[in-house]
């Protein structure tokens, strides 16, 4: 049937496209529909006309649909013989008058949306303002407010008037049923993995006594959904709480119970990379990563990491644990460690505690606080300086934003701003640190989007020469694609990245990428700076999989001209600590 549909359709916007005789014929393989246009100006109207989204069983079913929708308030039809139909849409409607009238005798609050009016009628657009008028009150505290239309041939009800006007004008009035004013009740809530209720009841924004209001379940939604250890929020019709039999005051309170159903996740992940190249030396190196992630084991919304990275000089081994509402109030918290070794260079031990607040489900703010120490090897140490300490705290403010999919615009933000004191052979030194990260994904045309992310890490500082483990490390997978890992060591870098990406499902893309910018171990405003430019391009592949989603790219950079690049592998499902691909 739904072929049959289809098919008919394009039949009918087809030879509709230009002007026939009174009688326009369209057949179908079941009948044929007579068409009678008493206006002539009916092909002009279909030809403009958007093809109309609608789900009908039968075919003169979307027929109405779809006059209606056009302005044809009176469309009749006449059975013909057995197997043709006359259709006879008649005049186009206009909307001459509108009115609100509520039915329980109340006053219309001035506040309500006006309908413009004259107006073309559209039946659509009847919809959506009634829907306008339902949302009001279910705002105002009326949770089963509803709205039904009258309309009335204006010449009709008067007995008199223009017969022969092109357009015939209608009177409109919307009449509105509050129902019962209501309070929310207790949030109920019922989830799959047994989550903390106490926990996401924190999250719900509404209490008990509050005033219905719709606006606070949709922020609930978006609260329970920026949450890592939840997948999906559903909602149902909200219901009427039965009074208490033992509380006689209750008997004179409406409450309401919206049902939230939670889909929260819980257990292992695993995220990782590998990375090969065959440099311009004869020998293939070999690196990678490995994130293992805890969450929500307890049932507190609770996370934990542990990375592992390296190759043949480099071992990175870090840890992190988060907790959210720490000590019932709106305070999320995470805790990290983690060890850094430079094979004859340097050992680097980091510590990091941060505290955040949220501004609004997707903005966050609060402090961090950091130290770590490094020991040089003897044969790398700066004017005989072996020991490094450092200790500081920083401003953070972050967005967070949805994965990137297909058909769908994303951004995220973080920015960080601090200060702290650095102390080498018994001399203090005050640094700053400034740090963006910028992230946005526009769907172009479906399934084509573009993603770009601008990354910016400085610090300012009276110290001369530093070690590379006292600056920023970039380069390799999720950084500078195209060159080593950590290959480069800046005291101020910028880096550019942009995809293009074909998404072949919801998740699954195809793309190629570019990944430049401009480093410098001073800063890039001096003469002296001698910034270093840096370019790596190439192509990629996202695989969703009962594993979650495997990535495969080839990279390369611009100054490399021997190699045949760099293979990333990288493997990453619904628990794992990184968002984006970008992070």
């Amino acid at each position: 049937m739904a072929i049959k549909n289809i098919f008919f359709f394009v039949l009918l916007f087809v030879f509709l496209s230009s002007a026939f005789a009174d009688d326009i014929v369209i057949k179908d393989s079941a009948r044929a529909y007579f068409i009678t246009d008493t206006t002539g100006e009916l092909p002009a109207i279909l030809s403009h006309a958007r093809r109309p989204q609608i789900n009908a069983k039968k075919s003169i079913a979307a027929l109405f649909s779809l006059f209606d929708s056009l302005g044809f308030f009176n469309t009749t039809l006449d059975t013909m013989t057995k197997d043709s139909i006359r259709i006879t849409p008649g005049k186009r409607s206009i909307i001459a008058r509108s009115s609100l009238r509520v039915v329980n005798g109340a006053a219309v609050p001035d506040s309500l949306p006006r309908l413009p009016a004259p107006q073309a009628y559209d039946r659509g657009r009847l919809a959506a303002y009634c829907r306008e008028l339902v949302a009001y009150y279910t705002t105002h505290g009326f949770p089963f407010a509803r709205v039904a239309i009258s309309l009335t041939d204006s010449i009709l009800a008067a007995g008199s008037g223009d017969k022969t006007a092109p357009f015939a004008p209608l009177i409109a009035v919307f009449n509105i049923y509050p129902d019962l004013a209501a309070t929310f009740a207790a949030p109920l809530i019922k989830t799959v993995n047994q989550t903390s209720i106490a926990l996401l009841r924190h999250d719900c924004a509404f209490k008990r006594g509050q005033r219905f209001d719709s606006r606070l379940l949709l922020l609930s939604r978006q609260r329970l959904l920026a949450r890592a250890y939840i997948s999906e929020v559903m909602t149902e019709a909200p219901r009427l709480v039965p009074p208490d039999p033992r509380d006689s005051s209750s008997r004179e309170k409406n409450e309401v119970v919206i049902p939230l159903f939670v889909n929260d996740k819980q257990g292992l992940g695993l995220e990782g990379a590998l990375a090969v190249s065959s440099g311009q030396t004869a020998r293939t190196q070999l690196s990678g990563n490995a994130t293992i992630t805890f969450l929500n084991v307890f049932h507190h919304g609770e996370g934990a990491t542990i990375l592992y990275k390296g190759d043949d000089n480099y071992q990175q081994l870090a840890a992190t644990y988060s907790q959210p509402w720490l000590l019932n109030l709106p305070l999320f918290g995470r805790l990290s460690a983690q060890i850094n070794i430079q094979q004859q260079e340097y050992g680097q031990s980091e510590g990091a505690a941060e505290m955040l607040t949220e501004l609004n489900p997707y903005w966050s703010t609060g402090l961090a606080l950091k130290a770590h120490e490094t020991t040089l090897d003897s044969a790398a140490a700066i004017s005989s300086n072996t020991l490094y300490r450092f200790w500081g705290i920083d401003y953070i403010l972050s967005c967070k934003g949805a994965l990137p999919a297909r058909n769908t615009g994303t951004s995220a933000f973080t920015l960080s701003a601090g200060t702290g004191q650095s102390i080498a052979s018994g001399q203090s030194t005050e640094r700053f640190q400034l740090s963006g990260v910028v992230l946005h994904q526009q769907a172009l045309f479906s399934p084509v989007a573009i993603l770009g992310k601008l990354v910016t890490k400085n610090f300012f500082s009276a110290e001369g020469e530093l070690p590379d483990a006292e600056l920023y490390r970039v380069g390799g997978f999720q950084s500078i694609r195209g060159y080593a890992e950590n290959e480069f060591a800046f005291r101020t870098v910028c880096i550019g990245q942009l995809e293009l990406l074909y998404y072949y499902n919801n998740a699954g893309a195809l793309y190629i990428f570019g990944d430049g910018g401009m480093g410098s171990k001073a800063y890039l405003w001096r003469a002296d700076a001698a910034g270093q430019k840096f370019f790596g391009y190439g192509l990629g592949i996202r695989i969703p999989n009962r594993l979650g989603i495997v990535s495969l790219e080839w990279a390369r950079n611009i100054s490399d001209v021997q190699s045949l690049g760099r293979l990333h592998f990288g493997i990453s499902n619904a628990f794992s600590a990184a968002g984006t691909p970008l992070d």
